[in-house]
Protein backbone atom coordinates (compact mmCIF):
# COMPACT_ATOMS: atom_id res chain seq x y z
CA UNK A 1 0.00 0.00 0.00
CA UNK A 2 1.36 3.84 -0.40
CA UNK A 3 2.35 5.56 1.77
CA UNK A 4 -0.39 7.62 3.60
CA UNK A 5 -0.29 11.82 3.55
CA UNK A 6 1.83 12.58 6.63
CA UNK A 7 -1.15 14.10 8.42
CA UNK A 8 -3.00 10.99 8.56
CA UNK A 9 -2.50 8.72 11.85
CA UNK A 10 0.31 6.52 11.33
CA UNK A 11 0.04 3.92 14.68
CA UNK A 12 -1.12 0.40 14.94
CA UNK A 13 -4.64 0.73 15.89
CA UNK A 14 -5.56 3.23 13.62
CA UNK A 15 -3.74 1.21 10.16
CA UNK A 16 -5.47 -1.59 11.48
CA UNK A 17 -9.01 0.44 10.96
CA UNK A 18 -7.65 1.77 7.68
CA UNK A 19 -7.12 -1.21 5.95
CA UNK A 20 -11.11 -2.30 6.74
CA UNK A 21 -12.09 0.86 5.15
CA UNK A 22 -9.60 0.80 2.45
CA UNK A 23 -11.60 -2.24 0.99
CA UNK A 24 -14.76 -0.38 0.99
CA UNK A 25 -13.08 2.93 -0.51
CA UNK A 26 -10.79 1.60 -3.04
CA UNK A 27 -13.28 -0.13 -5.94
CA UNK A 28 -9.62 -0.97 -7.48
CA UNK A 29 -7.13 -1.38 -4.66
CA UNK A 30 -4.78 0.50 -6.92
CA UNK A 31 -1.09 0.74 -5.93
CA UNK A 32 -1.89 -2.24 -3.07
CA UNK A 33 0.07 -5.06 -3.92
CA UNK A 34 -1.61 -7.56 -1.81
CA UNK A 35 -5.05 -8.42 -0.85
CA UNK A 36 -6.65 -6.24 1.47
CA UNK A 37 -6.76 -9.29 4.11
CA UNK A 38 -2.83 -9.88 3.88
CA UNK A 39 -2.16 -6.10 4.32
CA UNK A 40 -4.04 -5.83 7.04
CA UNK A 41 -2.58 -9.06 8.75
CA UNK A 42 0.84 -7.16 7.67
CA UNK A 43 -0.02 -3.99 9.49
CA UNK A 44 -1.89 -5.73 12.72
CA UNK A 45 0.30 -8.72 14.43
CA UNK A 46 -3.25 -10.19 15.46
CA UNK A 47 -6.49 -11.37 14.10
CA UNK A 48 -9.31 -9.71 15.58
CA UNK A 49 -12.67 -7.91 14.74
CA UNK A 50 -11.82 -6.07 12.05
CA UNK A 51 -9.76 -8.45 9.99
CA UNK A 52 -12.66 -11.21 10.81
CA UNK A 53 -14.90 -8.62 9.13
CA UNK A 54 -13.24 -8.30 5.89
CA UNK A 55 -13.92 -12.04 5.07
CA UNK A 56 -17.64 -11.18 6.01
CA UNK A 57 -17.84 -9.00 3.06
CA UNK A 58 -18.07 -5.19 2.39
CA UNK A 59 -21.52 -5.11 2.59
CA UNK A 60 -20.70 -5.31 6.97
CA UNK A 61 -17.59 -3.47 6.30
CA UNK A 62 -19.88 -0.37 5.14
CA UNK A 63 -21.00 -0.37 8.68
CA UNK A 64 -16.66 0.61 9.62
CA UNK A 65 -17.04 2.87 6.38
CA UNK A 66 -19.40 5.14 8.27
CA UNK A 67 -16.41 5.85 10.53
CA UNK A 68 -17.61 9.62 11.54
CA UNK A 69 -18.17 9.79 14.80
CA UNK A 70 -21.94 10.67 15.73
CA UNK A 71 -23.55 14.30 15.72
CA UNK A 72 -23.77 15.27 19.35
CA UNK A 73 -26.73 13.42 21.20
CA UNK A 74 -26.06 10.65 19.15
CA UNK A 75 -23.94 8.84 21.54
CA UNK A 76 -20.62 9.39 23.17
CA UNK A 77 -17.04 8.81 20.81
CA UNK A 78 -15.68 5.41 21.80
CA UNK A 79 -12.56 4.46 22.39
CA UNK A 80 -9.56 3.34 19.81
CA UNK A 81 -8.91 -0.08 20.97
CA UNK A 82 -13.29 -1.07 21.34
CA UNK A 83 -14.46 1.35 18.75
CA UNK A 84 -14.68 -1.58 15.89
CA UNK A 85 -15.99 -4.41 18.18
CA UNK A 86 -18.84 -1.88 19.33
CA UNK A 87 -19.66 -0.86 16.24
CA UNK A 88 -19.94 -4.82 15.05
CA UNK A 89 -21.93 -5.27 18.19
CA UNK A 90 -24.11 -2.46 18.05
CA UNK A 91 -27.72 -2.72 17.16
CA UNK A 92 -29.06 -0.59 14.13
CA UNK A 93 -29.98 2.81 14.40
CA UNK A 94 -34.08 2.88 14.77
CA UNK A 95 -35.89 3.46 11.01
CA UNK A 96 -37.55 7.25 11.09
CA UNK A 97 -40.76 8.09 9.72
CA UNK A 98 -40.33 8.23 5.85
CA UNK A 99 -44.09 9.63 5.44
CA UNK A 100 -43.20 13.31 6.60
CA UNK A 101 -41.91 16.57 5.99
CA UNK A 102 -37.78 17.52 6.84
CA UNK A 103 -36.26 20.83 7.25
CA UNK A 104 -33.76 22.09 4.31
CA UNK A 105 -30.48 23.39 4.34
CA UNK A 106 -30.66 25.64 0.99
CA UNK A 107 -30.09 29.19 2.12
CA UNK A 108 -28.79 32.38 0.64
CA UNK A 109 -26.31 34.59 2.26
CA UNK A 110 -22.76 34.18 3.40
CA UNK A 111 -23.46 36.30 7.05
CA UNK A 112 -21.97 33.40 9.12
CA UNK A 113 -19.29 32.48 7.32
CA UNK A 114 -17.84 35.74 6.60
CA UNK A 115 -17.83 36.30 10.30
CA UNK A 116 -16.27 32.78 11.78
CA UNK A 117 -13.69 32.77 8.77
CA UNK A 118 -12.65 36.39 9.86
CA UNK A 119 -12.58 34.71 14.01
CA UNK A 120 -10.62 31.68 12.81
CA UNK A 121 -8.49 33.95 10.72
CA UNK A 122 -7.93 35.95 13.60
CA UNK A 123 -6.48 33.90 16.01
CA UNK A 124 -6.18 33.90 19.57
CA UNK A 125 -3.50 34.52 21.70
CA UNK A 126 -2.52 31.56 24.50
CA UNK A 127 0.61 32.52 27.21
CA UNK A 128 1.90 35.55 24.27
CA UNK A 129 1.32 32.95 21.61
CA UNK A 130 -0.38 33.13 18.33
CA UNK A 131 -2.56 30.36 17.60
CA UNK A 132 -4.59 30.96 14.26
CA UNK A 133 -6.14 27.73 12.60
CA UNK A 134 -8.03 27.99 8.88
CA UNK A 135 -11.44 27.63 8.43
CA UNK A 136 -13.45 24.57 6.23
CA UNK A 137 -15.42 25.14 3.48
CA UNK A 138 -18.01 22.82 1.34
CA UNK A 139 -16.68 23.72 -2.11
CA UNK A 140 -16.66 20.17 -3.29
CA UNK A 141 -17.43 20.26 -7.20
CA UNK A 142 -20.16 18.45 -8.42
CA UNK A 143 -20.37 16.80 -11.55
CA UNK A 144 -24.68 17.41 -12.20
CA UNK A 145 -25.84 18.20 -15.32
CA UNK A 146 -25.94 22.15 -16.09
CA UNK A 147 -29.72 22.18 -18.19
CA UNK A 148 -29.97 24.41 -20.66
CA UNK A 149 -33.48 23.83 -21.55
CA UNK A 150 -35.19 24.48 -17.87
CA UNK A 151 -34.14 25.92 -14.88
CA UNK A 152 -33.39 22.85 -12.74
CA UNK A 153 -31.44 19.24 -13.61
CA UNK A 154 -32.27 16.35 -10.89
CA UNK A 155 -29.75 13.56 -10.39
CA UNK A 156 -30.54 10.36 -8.15
CA UNK A 157 -27.84 8.19 -7.34
CA UNK A 158 -26.64 5.59 -4.21
CA UNK A 159 -23.16 5.17 -2.88
CA UNK A 160 -23.54 1.48 -4.10
CA UNK A 161 -24.66 -0.07 -7.32
CA UNK A 162 -24.54 -3.17 -5.43
CA UNK A 163 -24.97 -4.74 -1.87
CA UNK A 164 -24.84 -8.57 -0.74
CA UNK A 165 -28.36 -11.02 -0.61
CA UNK A 166 -27.76 -9.99 3.18
CA UNK A 167 -29.28 -6.69 2.70
CA UNK A 168 -27.30 -3.68 4.08
CA UNK A 169 -27.27 0.30 4.67
CA UNK A 170 -26.19 2.44 1.67
CA UNK A 171 -26.45 6.21 0.83
CA UNK A 172 -29.25 8.20 -1.09
CA UNK A 173 -27.92 11.56 -2.96
CA UNK A 174 -30.54 13.82 -5.02
CA UNK A 175 -28.19 16.46 -6.51
CA UNK A 176 -30.15 19.78 -7.63
CA UNK A 177 -28.40 21.64 -10.21
CA UNK A 178 -29.59 25.25 -11.71
CA UNK A 179 -29.09 26.71 -15.04
CA UNK A 180 -26.81 29.60 -14.84
CA UNK A 181 -29.69 31.69 -17.37
CA UNK A 182 -30.69 34.90 -15.44
CA UNK A 183 -34.23 36.14 -15.03
CA UNK A 184 -34.88 38.73 -17.96
CA UNK A 185 -36.13 41.50 -15.77
CA UNK A 186 -35.65 42.59 -11.80
CA UNK A 187 -38.98 42.38 -10.38
CA UNK A 188 -40.14 46.04 -8.58
CA UNK A 189 -39.12 46.27 -4.91
CA UNK A 190 -40.75 47.31 -1.79
CA UNK A 191 -38.08 47.70 0.71
CA UNK A 192 -37.36 48.75 4.30
CA UNK A 193 -34.36 49.63 5.94
CA UNK A 194 -33.88 48.96 9.60
CA UNK A 195 -31.15 50.96 10.96
CA UNK A 196 -29.71 49.82 14.31
CA UNK A 197 -28.34 53.61 15.92
CA UNK A 198 -27.95 51.98 19.76
CA UNK A 199 -25.26 52.80 22.14
CA UNK A 200 -23.60 49.74 21.00
CA UNK A 201 -23.03 50.63 17.05
CA UNK A 202 -20.38 53.27 18.29
CA UNK A 203 -17.62 50.61 18.67
CA UNK A 204 -15.65 48.92 16.05
CA UNK A 205 -16.74 51.70 12.96
CA UNK A 206 -20.02 49.57 13.08
CA UNK A 207 -22.10 53.10 13.07
CA UNK A 208 -20.18 54.08 9.75
CA UNK A 209 -20.50 50.43 8.15
CA UNK A 210 -24.54 50.35 8.90
CA UNK A 211 -24.62 54.23 7.45
CA UNK A 212 -22.84 52.90 4.43
CA UNK A 213 -24.33 50.12 3.85
CA UNK A 214 -27.93 51.92 4.07
CA UNK A 215 -26.16 54.40 1.49
CA UNK A 216 -25.58 51.89 -1.03
CA UNK A 217 -29.11 49.67 -1.08
CA UNK A 218 -30.41 53.34 -1.84
CA UNK A 219 -28.34 54.04 -4.99
CA UNK A 220 -29.03 50.30 -6.17
CA UNK A 221 -32.77 51.10 -6.28
CA UNK A 222 -35.07 52.38 -8.85
CA UNK A 223 -37.72 54.99 -9.25
CA UNK A 224 -39.79 52.57 -9.66
CA UNK A 225 -38.97 50.77 -6.40
CA UNK A 226 -40.43 51.47 -2.69
CA UNK A 227 -38.15 52.04 -0.24
CA UNK A 228 -38.80 53.29 3.66
CA UNK A 229 -35.89 53.65 6.54
CA UNK A 230 -37.06 53.34 9.90
CA UNK A 231 -34.16 53.50 12.91
CA UNK A 232 -34.00 52.50 16.27
CA UNK A 233 -32.57 52.23 20.07
CA UNK A 234 -34.85 52.29 22.83
CA UNK A 235 -37.21 54.21 20.68
CA UNK A 236 -38.17 54.08 17.44
CA UNK A 237 -38.30 56.93 14.76
CA UNK A 238 -39.47 56.68 10.91
CA UNK A 239 -37.24 58.53 9.02
CA UNK A 240 -39.08 58.19 5.83
CA UNK A 241 -42.15 56.32 4.96
CA UNK A 242 -42.83 53.49 2.42
CA UNK A 243 -43.00 55.76 -0.69
CA UNK A 244 -41.24 55.76 -4.32
CA UNK A 245 -37.65 56.40 -4.39
CA UNK A 246 -37.86 59.79 -6.24
CA UNK A 247 -34.96 62.14 -4.32
CA UNK A 248 -32.08 59.58 -3.27
CA UNK A 249 -30.61 63.00 -1.79
CA UNK A 250 -32.80 63.63 0.28
CA UNK A 251 -32.64 59.57 1.53
CA UNK A 252 -29.56 59.94 1.96
CA UNK A 253 -29.15 63.09 4.07
CA UNK A 254 -31.36 61.31 6.49
CA UNK A 255 -29.23 58.08 7.10
CA UNK A 256 -26.22 60.03 7.71
CA UNK A 257 -27.53 62.18 10.06
CA UNK A 258 -27.47 58.91 12.22
CA UNK A 259 -25.29 58.43 15.64
CA UNK A 260 -25.35 56.28 18.03
CA UNK A 261 -27.53 56.66 21.16
CA UNK A 262 -29.38 54.63 23.61
CA UNK A 263 -30.39 51.17 24.38
CA UNK A 264 -30.82 48.42 21.43
CA UNK A 265 -34.91 47.43 20.97
CA UNK A 266 -34.87 45.38 17.91
CA UNK A 267 -38.02 43.81 18.44
CA UNK A 268 -39.86 47.36 17.85
CA UNK A 269 -37.27 48.07 15.28
CA UNK A 270 -38.37 45.70 13.33
CA UNK A 271 -42.05 46.02 14.23
CA UNK A 272 -42.26 48.70 12.42
CA UNK A 273 -40.37 48.00 9.88
CA UNK A 274 -43.13 45.24 9.15
CA UNK A 275 -45.82 47.75 8.99
CA UNK A 276 -44.05 49.51 7.04
CA UNK A 277 -43.72 47.16 4.32
CA UNK A 278 -47.32 45.99 4.64
CA UNK A 279 -47.87 49.88 3.81
CA UNK A 280 -45.81 49.86 0.53
CA UNK A 281 -46.95 46.34 -0.62
CA UNK A 282 -46.07 45.66 -4.09
CA UNK A 283 -48.36 42.38 -5.42
CA UNK A 284 -46.38 42.28 -8.54
CA UNK A 285 -43.24 42.58 -6.72
CA UNK A 286 -40.30 41.65 -3.85
CA UNK A 287 -41.28 42.65 -0.48
CA UNK A 288 -38.25 43.03 1.80
CA UNK A 289 -36.87 44.25 5.55
CA UNK A 290 -33.13 44.85 5.16
CA UNK A 291 -31.85 44.71 9.57
CA UNK A 292 -28.84 46.38 9.91
CA UNK A 293 -27.44 45.71 13.55
CA UNK A 294 -24.97 44.09 16.32
CA UNK A 295 -27.99 41.94 17.12
CA UNK A 296 -27.12 42.66 20.79
CA UNK A 297 -30.72 43.00 22.65
CA UNK A 298 -30.40 45.64 25.49
CA UNK A 299 -34.05 46.26 25.85
CA UNK A 300 -37.41 45.22 24.86
CA UNK A 301 -38.27 41.55 23.65
CA UNK A 302 -34.88 39.11 23.77
CA UNK A 303 -36.32 35.96 23.19
CA UNK A 304 -35.34 34.42 19.85
CA UNK A 305 -38.37 32.41 19.21
CA UNK A 306 -39.98 35.65 19.50
CA UNK A 307 -38.32 37.15 16.49
CA UNK A 308 -37.89 33.99 14.86
CA UNK A 309 -42.34 33.35 15.03
CA UNK A 310 -42.79 37.29 13.95
CA UNK A 311 -40.27 37.01 10.65
CA UNK A 312 -41.90 33.59 9.74
CA UNK A 313 -45.55 34.97 9.65
CA UNK A 314 -44.37 37.96 7.57
CA UNK A 315 -42.79 35.47 5.15
CA UNK A 316 -46.06 33.91 5.26
CA UNK A 317 -47.51 37.34 4.07
CA UNK A 318 -44.59 37.67 1.72
CA UNK A 319 -42.64 39.93 3.16
CA UNK A 320 -39.08 38.31 3.55
CA UNK A 321 -36.06 39.58 6.11
CA UNK A 322 -32.36 39.56 5.40
CA UNK A 323 -30.05 40.42 8.13
CA UNK A 324 -26.94 42.36 8.10
CA UNK A 325 -24.35 41.69 10.96
CA UNK A 326 -21.83 44.56 11.88
CA UNK A 327 -18.64 44.15 14.50
CA UNK A 328 -17.42 40.51 16.05
CA UNK A 329 -20.12 41.06 18.97
CA UNK A 330 -23.31 40.71 16.99
CA UNK A 331 -25.30 37.53 18.20
CA UNK A 332 -25.05 35.51 15.18
CA UNK A 333 -27.76 33.31 16.28
CA UNK A 334 -30.44 35.86 16.59
CA UNK A 335 -29.30 37.29 13.38
CA UNK A 336 -29.45 33.65 11.44
CA UNK A 337 -32.48 33.09 13.31
CA UNK A 338 -34.69 36.38 11.34
CA UNK A 339 -33.15 35.35 8.64
CA UNK A 340 -34.01 31.71 8.14
CA UNK A 341 -37.40 31.72 9.70
CA UNK A 342 -38.05 35.02 7.35
CA UNK A 343 -36.96 32.94 4.81
CA UNK A 344 -34.53 35.91 3.55
CA UNK A 345 -30.24 35.84 3.72
CA UNK A 346 -27.67 36.63 6.46
CA UNK A 347 -24.78 38.82 5.91
CA UNK A 348 -21.87 40.10 7.89
CA UNK A 349 -19.82 43.16 6.96
CA UNK A 350 -16.64 42.95 8.04
CA UNK A 351 -15.59 46.31 6.20
CA UNK A 352 -16.91 49.05 4.85
CA UNK A 353 -15.52 48.04 1.18
CA UNK A 354 -17.70 44.93 1.53
CA UNK A 355 -21.35 47.01 2.13
CA UNK A 356 -21.42 47.74 -1.87
CA UNK A 357 -20.51 44.18 -3.02
CA UNK A 358 -23.14 42.76 -0.17
CA UNK A 359 -26.02 44.85 -1.53
CA UNK A 360 -25.41 44.70 -4.78
CA UNK A 361 -25.46 40.77 -4.87
CA UNK A 362 -28.43 41.41 -2.55
CA UNK A 363 -30.15 43.17 -5.31
CA UNK A 364 -29.08 41.18 -8.17
CA UNK A 365 -30.43 37.73 -6.69
CA UNK A 366 -33.84 39.23 -7.44
CA UNK A 367 -32.69 38.42 -10.83
CA UNK A 368 -31.41 35.33 -10.00
CA UNK A 369 -33.92 32.96 -8.86
CA UNK A 370 -34.51 30.78 -11.57
CA UNK A 371 -37.15 28.55 -9.35
CA UNK A 372 -39.55 28.55 -7.13
CA UNK A 373 -41.30 26.15 -4.85
CA UNK A 374 -39.26 23.51 -5.56
CA UNK A 375 -40.40 20.31 -3.73
CA UNK A 376 -38.79 17.07 -3.51
CA UNK A 377 -40.72 14.31 -2.51
CA UNK A 378 -38.84 11.35 -1.82
CA UNK A 379 -41.08 7.93 -1.72
CA UNK A 380 -38.90 4.59 -0.11
CA UNK A 381 -41.13 1.33 -1.18
CA UNK A 382 -41.55 -1.67 1.26
CA UNK A 383 -37.99 -3.00 2.39
CA UNK A 384 -36.15 -0.15 2.75
CA UNK A 385 -36.01 1.75 5.99
CA UNK A 386 -34.91 5.69 6.32
CA UNK A 387 -32.42 5.83 8.79
CA UNK A 388 -31.09 9.48 8.47
CA UNK A 389 -31.06 12.97 6.26
CA UNK A 390 -27.89 13.95 6.58
CA UNK A 391 -28.08 17.68 8.13
CA UNK A 392 -31.64 17.93 8.58
CA UNK A 393 -34.42 17.08 10.95
CA UNK A 394 -38.09 16.01 10.82
CA UNK A 395 -41.18 18.88 10.74
CA UNK A 396 -43.18 19.16 13.96
CA UNK A 397 -46.90 19.04 13.01
CA UNK A 398 -46.95 22.99 13.21
CA UNK A 399 -43.52 23.45 11.16
CA UNK A 400 -45.27 20.98 8.64
CA UNK A 401 -48.67 23.31 8.20
CA UNK A 402 -46.79 26.44 7.95
CA UNK A 403 -44.34 24.65 5.09
CA UNK A 404 -47.43 23.97 3.27
CA UNK A 405 -49.14 27.29 3.58
CA UNK A 406 -46.01 28.78 1.90
CA UNK A 407 -46.05 25.96 -0.78
CA UNK A 408 -49.52 27.12 -1.56
CA UNK A 409 -48.97 31.09 -1.20
CA UNK A 410 -46.04 30.71 -3.87
CA UNK A 411 -48.17 28.79 -5.81
CA UNK A 412 -50.75 31.53 -6.08
CA UNK A 413 -48.17 34.53 -6.61
CA UNK A 414 -46.45 32.98 -9.57
CA UNK A 415 -49.68 32.24 -10.82
CA UNK A 416 -50.70 36.32 -10.20
CA UNK A 417 -47.54 37.44 -11.73
CA UNK A 418 -46.46 34.79 -14.50
CA UNK A 419 -49.61 33.33 -15.18
CA UNK A 420 -48.13 29.56 -14.49
CA UNK A 421 -51.04 27.68 -13.33
CA UNK A 422 -51.54 26.97 -9.78
CA UNK A 423 -50.67 22.83 -9.12
CA UNK A 424 -50.43 22.17 -5.46
CA UNK A 425 -53.28 20.77 -4.13
CA UNK A 426 -53.83 19.55 -0.28
CA UNK A 427 -51.09 17.64 0.50
CA UNK A 428 -51.73 14.22 1.26
CA UNK A 429 -48.93 12.57 -0.79
CA UNK A 430 -46.73 10.27 0.94
CA UNK A 431 -43.02 10.50 0.83
CA UNK A 432 -40.44 12.36 2.80
CA UNK A 433 -40.61 15.92 1.32
CA UNK A 434 -39.02 19.09 1.18
CA UNK A 435 -39.25 22.39 0.26
CA UNK A 436 -36.92 25.38 -0.83
CA UNK A 437 -38.77 28.31 -1.33
CA UNK A 438 -36.68 29.42 -4.05
CA UNK A 439 -33.39 28.68 -6.23
CA UNK A 440 -30.31 30.46 -7.75
CA UNK A 441 -28.96 30.48 -10.94
CA UNK A 442 -25.75 28.65 -10.77
CA UNK A 443 -26.53 27.14 -7.58
CA UNK A 444 -26.19 23.39 -6.48
CA UNK A 445 -27.43 21.70 -3.75
CA UNK A 446 -26.97 17.85 -2.35
CA UNK A 447 -29.63 16.19 -0.35
CA UNK A 448 -28.17 12.97 1.25
CA UNK A 449 -29.83 10.14 2.80
CA UNK A 450 -29.26 7.16 4.68
CA UNK A 451 -31.14 4.05 3.96
CA UNK A 452 -31.27 0.89 5.27
CA UNK A 453 -32.22 -2.21 2.86
CA UNK A 454 -33.48 -5.17 3.42
CA UNK A 455 -32.05 -8.77 2.37
CA UNK A 456 -32.82 -9.93 -1.33
CA UNK A 457 -32.05 -11.23 -4.55
CA UNK A 458 -32.24 -9.95 -7.95
CA UNK A 459 -32.59 -6.43 -8.11
CA UNK A 460 -34.76 -3.73 -5.58
CA UNK A 461 -36.07 -0.32 -6.47
CA UNK A 462 -34.71 1.76 -3.30
CA UNK A 463 -36.18 5.03 -4.18
CA UNK A 464 -38.65 7.10 -6.40
CA UNK A 465 -37.77 10.85 -6.55
CA UNK A 466 -40.25 13.51 -7.92
CA UNK A 467 -39.57 17.26 -7.90
CA UNK A 468 -41.92 19.42 -8.65
CA UNK A 469 -40.94 23.32 -9.34
CA UNK A 470 -41.97 26.55 -10.77
CA UNK A 471 -39.41 27.35 -13.57
CA UNK A 472 -39.18 30.97 -13.85
CA UNK A 473 -37.11 30.72 -16.82
CA UNK A 474 -39.58 29.48 -19.36
CA UNK A 475 -42.71 30.17 -17.16
CA UNK A 476 -44.52 26.93 -16.55
CA UNK A 477 -44.77 23.80 -13.97
CA UNK A 478 -42.32 21.19 -13.96
CA UNK A 479 -42.48 17.57 -12.63
CA UNK A 480 -39.58 16.00 -12.37
CA UNK A 481 -39.35 11.97 -12.02
CA UNK A 482 -36.45 9.83 -10.72
CA UNK A 483 -36.02 5.79 -9.60
CA UNK A 484 -32.94 4.42 -8.53
CA UNK A 485 -32.52 0.11 -8.14
CA UNK A 486 -30.02 -1.47 -6.22
CA UNK A 487 -28.83 -5.22 -7.20
CA UNK A 488 -27.44 -7.85 -5.11
CA UNK A 489 -25.25 -9.82 -5.55
CA UNK A 490 -22.61 -12.93 -3.29
CA UNK A 491 -19.45 -11.14 -5.10
CA UNK A 492 -18.08 -8.68 -2.00
CA UNK A 493 -15.93 -7.67 -4.46
CA UNK A 494 -18.78 -6.56 -6.59
CA UNK A 495 -20.00 -4.75 -4.19
CA UNK A 496 -16.88 -2.68 -3.60
CA UNK A 497 -16.50 -1.82 -7.08
CA UNK A 498 -20.01 -0.48 -7.00
CA UNK A 499 -18.64 2.05 -4.71
CA UNK A 500 -19.68 5.58 -6.25
CA UNK A 501 -17.17 7.76 -5.47
CA UNK A 502 -18.85 11.09 -6.05
CA UNK A 503 -21.41 10.27 -3.57
CA UNK A 504 -19.45 8.69 -1.32
CA UNK A 505 -17.19 12.04 -0.99
CA UNK A 506 -20.50 14.11 -0.35
CA UNK A 507 -21.13 11.68 2.47
CA UNK A 508 -17.42 11.82 3.96
CA UNK A 509 -18.05 15.75 4.12
CA UNK A 510 -21.24 15.37 6.03
CA UNK A 511 -19.61 13.02 8.65
CA UNK A 512 -16.59 15.73 8.39
CA UNK A 513 -18.55 18.22 9.92
CA UNK A 514 -20.31 15.74 12.38
CA UNK A 515 -17.16 14.88 13.78
CA UNK A 516 -16.56 18.58 14.03
CA UNK A 517 -19.37 19.42 16.06
CA UNK A 518 -19.38 16.26 18.03
CA UNK A 519 -15.41 17.55 18.99
CA UNK A 520 -17.04 20.89 19.05
CA UNK A 521 -19.25 19.88 21.98
CA UNK A 522 -16.42 17.42 23.47
CA UNK A 523 -14.52 20.51 24.45
CA UNK A 524 -17.11 22.86 25.55
CA UNK A 525 -17.72 20.24 27.97
CA UNK A 526 -13.90 19.81 28.91
CA UNK A 527 -13.43 16.66 27.08
CA UNK A 528 -10.70 17.53 25.75
CA UNK A 529 -9.52 14.03 25.01
CA UNK A 530 -12.16 12.78 23.59
CA UNK A 531 -12.41 15.40 20.98
CA UNK A 532 -8.63 14.60 20.15
CA UNK A 533 -9.44 10.73 19.97
CA UNK A 534 -12.74 12.07 17.72
CA UNK A 535 -10.63 14.02 15.09
CA UNK A 536 -8.26 11.45 15.32
CA UNK A 537 -10.33 8.78 14.08
CA UNK A 538 -11.82 10.58 11.65
CA UNK A 539 -8.47 11.40 9.92
CA UNK A 540 -8.14 8.08 9.58
CA UNK A 541 -11.07 8.11 7.19
CA UNK A 542 -9.61 11.05 5.02
CA UNK A 543 -6.46 9.76 4.91
CA UNK A 544 -7.41 6.35 2.84
CA UNK A 545 -9.93 8.66 0.87
CA UNK A 546 -7.48 10.96 -0.16
CA UNK A 547 -4.35 8.66 -0.95
CA UNK A 548 -6.88 6.16 -2.65
CA UNK A 549 -8.36 8.50 -4.97
CA UNK A 550 -5.91 11.54 -5.19
CA UNK A 551 -8.85 13.88 -3.90
CA UNK A 552 -7.59 17.07 -3.37
CA UNK A 553 -10.76 17.75 -1.54
CA UNK A 554 -10.15 15.36 0.60
CA UNK A 555 -6.59 16.01 1.09
CA UNK A 556 -7.24 19.79 1.80
CA UNK A 557 -9.76 18.75 4.75
CA UNK A 558 -7.70 15.92 5.75
CA UNK A 559 -4.51 19.03 6.85
CA UNK A 560 -6.84 21.20 7.95
CA UNK A 561 -8.30 18.51 10.62
CA UNK A 562 -4.96 17.78 11.64
CA UNK A 563 -4.33 21.21 12.44
CA UNK A 564 -6.97 20.98 14.74
CA UNK A 565 -5.84 17.33 16.09
CA UNK A 566 -2.49 19.11 16.93
CA UNK A 567 -3.64 22.03 18.73
CA UNK A 568 -6.30 19.76 20.40
CA UNK A 569 -3.94 17.05 22.02
CA UNK A 570 -1.13 19.58 23.13
CA UNK A 571 -4.20 21.10 25.28
CA UNK A 572 -4.94 17.51 26.49
CA UNK A 573 -3.57 18.42 29.82
CA UNK A 574 -5.28 21.64 30.32
CA UNK A 575 -6.82 23.91 28.11
CA UNK A 576 -7.05 27.73 28.41
CA UNK A 577 -10.48 28.78 28.37
CA UNK A 578 -9.84 31.35 25.38
CA UNK A 579 -7.83 28.63 23.25
CA UNK A 580 -11.08 26.32 24.09
CA UNK A 581 -13.94 28.89 22.93
CA UNK A 582 -12.04 29.70 19.68
CA UNK A 583 -11.39 25.79 19.34
CA UNK A 584 -15.14 25.32 20.07
CA UNK A 585 -16.49 28.06 17.60
CA UNK A 586 -14.34 27.46 14.70
CA UNK A 587 -14.89 23.74 14.81
CA UNK A 588 -18.82 24.64 15.47
CA UNK A 589 -18.82 26.59 12.46
CA UNK A 590 -17.08 24.09 10.27
CA UNK A 591 -19.09 21.50 11.36
CA UNK A 592 -22.18 23.59 10.32
CA UNK A 593 -20.69 24.29 7.34
CA UNK A 594 -20.46 21.44 5.76
CA UNK A 595 -23.30 19.16 7.20
CA UNK A 596 -25.59 21.87 5.26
Amino acid sequence: MRPLHPWCPQDVASAVMLAVVLVLLSPALSGCPKAPEREMARLSPASGPAADEVDKGAGEAALLAEGAPAAPGGGQSLGAQSRDAAMLSAAPAPALDKNAYYSSTYMGGSGDRDRMEKLIKDGVVVDGKSIKLAAFTRQYSQAFEVPTKQALSVSVDTEHGRLPQAGGETHLQIGLQAAKTEAPRRPRVNLVLVIDRSGSMSGEDKMAFAIHAALDVIDGLQPTDTLSIVAYDDRVSVLAPAGPVKDKGSLRQMVQTLSPGGSTNIHDGLKEGYRQAKAGFAGDGVNQVLLLSDGVVTAGVEDINVFGQMASSMADEDIQTTTVGMGMDFDDRLMGEIAQQGRGNYHFIRDAAETREIFQKELGQLTRVVAKAVKLRIVLPDGVELVRVLGSSALSEAQAAATRRTEEKIDQKVYDELGIHRDRAADDEPGIKMLLPHFYAGDSHVVMLKVRVAKGTGERPVAKVEVKYKDLLFRQNREVARQVAIQYTRDKSAVVASTRRAVKKNVLGFQTGEALLQAAELIRRGKVSEAAQVVDEHMALLGVAAQEWNDRDLDRDGQLLSQYQKVIAAAAGGMNPDLGSYLAKSMSYSGYELTR
